[in-house]
C-alpha cells in the first residue's frame, strides 16, 4: 500500500512539474512555426539533420516524445 501511494505522490510531483514548465513549450511551439514560416528550408535542414546515425530531431519529436505525451495524458485520464 505504501508503494502506491509512493508511486502516486511521485506522479502528482512529475504532472506539477510539467504543468510549471508548460509556459518555455509553448514559447518554443509558437518560435518553431514563425521558423518554419519565415524560412523553410532552414527549418527542413535543422529537424532533420542526423545527430546519432539515422536519428534525427524529428524522430525523437514525432515518435519518442510522442509515446511520453500520450502516456502523460494517459496517466492524467485514469
Amino acid at each position: 500500500m505504501t508503494v502506491f501511494l509512493l508511486r502516486v505522490g511521485y506522479m502528482k510531483k512529475f504532472l506539477g512539474l510539467l504543468q510549471e514548465y508548460s509556459i518555455p513549450l509553448i514559447v518554443g511551439i509558437v518560435a518553431a512555426l514563425i521558423w518554419a514560416n519565415l524560412s523553410p528550408e532552414t527549418y527542413e535542414h535543422f529537424i532533420h539533420f542526423p545527430i546519432y546515425r539515422d536519428i534525427t530531431i524529428h524522430f525523437l519529436v514525432e515518435d519518442v516524445f510522442m509515446v511520453f505525451f500520450f502516456a502523460t495524458a494517459m496517466v492524467v485520464i485514469l
